[in-house]
């Protein structure tokens, strides 16, 4: 094979698999409702001082294990994703006015699921290092509202 192929092959490789990884995250946005969220409370494109890296969530039947940014303030609560999987996946800020905050009990014991109701359907789950962030509002009583699942 010539080294003209040999480029044209790899620039090629790269590119399908540009491509694929950019259908994987449009059917994760939308299917996990992210989307939705995102749509509803557009974020900052960057989120500004006092953010945590590495958080974890669940939106839907997807989990954003590490990938998530967030912040925490009086408005309410932002996120976005690295950069690797930011595509498709505008930053969100959701007032806490908007959220219903349950926590999980059972096997699920340390994790907040945060439901919207102007968005039926949508379910966020945090847990370790986001529920960290979450915490001192609710202490605070900034959620729209709060309750235990068994």
């Amino acid at each position: 094979m010539d080294a003209a192929r040999a480029v044209l092959l790899g620039v090629g490789a790269a590119a399908a698999v540009a491509v694929f990884w950019c259908l994987v995250l449009a059917l994760c946005a939308h299917a996990s409702g992210w989307r939705r969220l995102a749509d509803r409370w557009p974020g900052p494109a960057a989120l500004g001082d006092g953010v945590t890296s590495g958080l974890s969530a669940r939106i839907g039947l997807f989990d954003y294990s590490g990938v998530i940014e967030g912040r925490a303030d009086d408005l309410g609560l932002s996120l976005a994703l690295m950069l690797l999987f930011r595509p498709f996946h505008s930053a969100i800020s959701i007032p806490w006015s908007e959220m219903r905050i349950e926590r999980l009990a059972g096997w699920s014991v340390g994790t907040l699921r945060l439901t919207f109701p102007s968005l039926p359907g949508v379910r966020l789950r945090i847990r370790g290092r986001a529920r960290a962030l979450v915490e001192p509002y609710i202490a605070r009583g900034r959620c729209g509202g709060e309750g235990t699942e068994a």
